[in-house]
């Protein structure tokens, strides 16, 4: 079996960025205990990782009196960024400097007298905070309905989540502009996420079937999925080496392996050496179950060596 893995698989430099910030704080007695406003990555195994480090995930800042808050890469609105700040918690932010700048040209234009149609995942908190900068001038979009269905004039600007497709929010812009001639467009959708994209395209060529590592709740991973299956790959959205079918890849001859942006590397090489160790199975007898046995022997001693990446 031939497996490929693309150039920029795993952390991006904004999740690494805060996810760096978070170890910083939690390794200085004087910063405890180490909050994150919200999962710092939308990760299952980041999130162990980091509790294990003594850094936990909040929902809210309801009994915390003390420590340290770091507001996590998606940001947060100019509300919330308020009330915590009365919180009497020290407060860190993290923000991805991609997401930080997207936030400020959305005040910019709001300043000029622009509505603002965010093009994204209304749930997500990264269009949740971009929303905040643009109050109740603002709207989100997903789909070319959702834009037609839009009754808003004078001047109008159309920005991106920074992880959306590239492709839809090309076609988002053209429809936006045939319904508002004068709309301004100004692509915001990081250069991280864009590169992904297009490595997706180009493995999707190469490979027999597709391989996304990446939490089920992340958006970019998400978006990398659709991504590949719309370019008629068969394509898995994996978590973790557990998830892996042993017989559905033992039926592809070569499989091209990306992850989001908030995937860890050694959560990326588990899956790559599983899939490595599976072409033993090929020839190996199937005697009295014998095979499956080995794999499950493999998932029970863990990952542990793998998890160099994030000490």
């Amino acid at each position: 079996m031939q497996i490929k893995l693309t150039k920029t698989a795993g952390f991006c430099w904004g999740v690494k960025r805060a996810i760096d910030i978070a170890l910083k704080l939690a390794r200085q007695d004087n910063q405890k205990p180490v909050y994150t406003y919200g999962p710092l990555a939308h990760n299952p195994q980041v999130i162990k990782f980091l509790e294990e480090k003594g850094i936990k995930a909040i929902k809210n800042i309801e009994g915390i009196s003390s420590g340290t808050l770091i507001i996590r890469s998606h940001g947060i609105s100019p509300q919330e960024q308020k009330k915590l700040e009365k919180s009497g918690l020290k407060i860190v932010d993290a923000t991805c400097p991609r997401v930080k700048a997207v936030q400020l040209t959305i005040g910019k234009h709001i300043d000029e007298g622009y509505h603002i149609i965010i093009m994204g995942d209304k749930k997500h908190p990264e269009v949740i905070a971009l929303l905040g900068f643009a109050g109740e001038k603002g709207d989100v979009v997903i789909s070319a309905r959702e834009v037609n269905e839009l009754h808003v004039s004078g001047k109008i600007c159309l920005v991106a989540q920074t992880t959306q497709s590239e492709a839809e929010f090309e076609a988002i812009s053209k429809i936006a502009k045939k319904k508002f001639p004068d709309i301004k467009i100004i692509n915001t959708i990081c250069d991280s996420a864009r590169i992904r994209q297009e490595e997706i395209k180009n493995l999707a060529q190469s490979v027999d079937a597709i391989i996304i590592v990446g939490g089920k709740d992340s958006g970019n991973t998400k978006v990398l999925v659709k991504i590949a299956r719309s370019a008629n790959a068969p394509t898995f959205h994996l978590a973790g080496k557990k998830e892996i079918d042993p017989l559905k890849m033992l039926k592809y001859r070569s499989i091209g392996v990306a992850a989001g942006a908030s995937t860890p590397d050694w959560v990326i090489k588990d899956i790559v050496n599983k899939l490595s160790s599976l072409d033993s199975l090929q020839t190996a007898p199937a005697v009295n179950g014998s095979a499956t046995k080995t794999l499950r022997h493999e998932e029970k001693n863990g990952s542990a060596q793998s998890r160099q990446g994030l000490k």
